[in-house]
């Protein structure tokens, strides 16, 4: 496979959040959005009289830890997912590192988080809802990180914020 100059004005006009990029803009501005509802959704049946008497009830002792954990991991991603979003748009270069790292995590979360689910309701640890999203997860991760691994519009629309050294090793400035 022969390595390609991005600086190399053929592929400058490969440049800008367009092309494949508009997609995965919309999704994460759509994701953002859908953890707001997710934990509006959370928060009103984990603290509905229901879910209070099966916590209090004791029959689940690991229910309200793992309540805590889904509870604060959701809002940690959330927070994540935001701070992709102002990242992404302000064209950073940290943003295709973030954006793998956010992904995967997501993925494992779903993962963890359904084991833990199973084992403590002692059901299937992957129901129809939980295995959707994880195939969802999959097959978008599976798109979406090799995209932004070698995508020439990628390498040339975050570049934002990026530390440069000269030759002559002096301490690095910023590019804008």
């Amino acid at each position: 496979m022969e390595n390609v100059n991005v600086n190399n004005s053929q592929f400058n006009h490969l440049k800008g959040i367009g092309g494949w990029l508009i997609l995965v803009a919309i999704s994460l501005v759509i994701t953002a959005i859908r953890f707001v509802i997710d934990l509006m959704s959370w928060c009103s049946s984990v603290f509905s009289s229901d879910s209070m008497e099966v916590i209090a009830d004791g029959d689940y002792p690991f229910l309200l830890p793992f309540l805590i954990f889904e509870g604060v991991t959701n809002l940690l991603f959330f927070i994540a997912y935001i701070y992709l979003n102002i990242q992404f748009f302000t064209k950073n270069y940290r943003t295709p590192k973030l954006f793998t790292m956010i992904l995967l995590g997501n993925l494992a979360f779903i993962v963890v988080d359904a084991i833990f689910a199973g084992l403590i309701f002692d059901e299937p640890m992957f129901d129809g809802e939980t295995a959707i999203d994880l195939i969802r997860l999959v097959i978008y991760c599976a798109i979406w990180i090799p995209y932004f691994a070698v995508s020439i519009r990628v390498k040339n629309t975050f570049v934002e914020g990026k530390p440069s050294c000269d030759m002559m090793g002096q301490k690095p400035t910023l590019v804008s």
